[in-house]
């Protein structure tokens, strides 16, 4: 599966799920990432963390990067739909339950 790509300020950033991400994920909120809730708040920090881990000149705080995501919504739409491609690709892992269609 591919990275994904997103531009913010006319400069290319990669988002990328990692153990650096997931462990400032848990720095930032205090939460465990595999027990994170699917709210606003907890799916935008992750997003930032999934930035900040794979990008070393990645330089927003998280305000400022909340005011991007703001300015085009666009960019969480796609962050959103590649955590979807994650989801997939883990249940795509699993063993299947008996009886179970997919």
């Amino acid at each position: 599966m591919n990275d994904l790509k997103i531009t913010i300020n006319g400069k290319d950033y990669a988002v990328k799920q990692s153990f650096r991400a997931l462990m400032l994920f848990e720095e930032m909120t205090g939460k465990n990432p595999l027990s994170m809730n699917e709210n606003i708040t907890d799916v935008m920090m992750l997003f930032y963390c999934f930035l900040r881990g794979a990008n070393k000149d990645f330089m927003f705080e998280f305000d400022a990067f909340v005011d991007v995501v703001d300015s085009d919504v666009g960019i969480f739409e796609s962050f959103t739909g590649y955590l979807q491609s994650l989801k997939n690709v883990k249940q795509l892992a699993q063993p299947k339950k008996k009886g179970e269609k997919r």
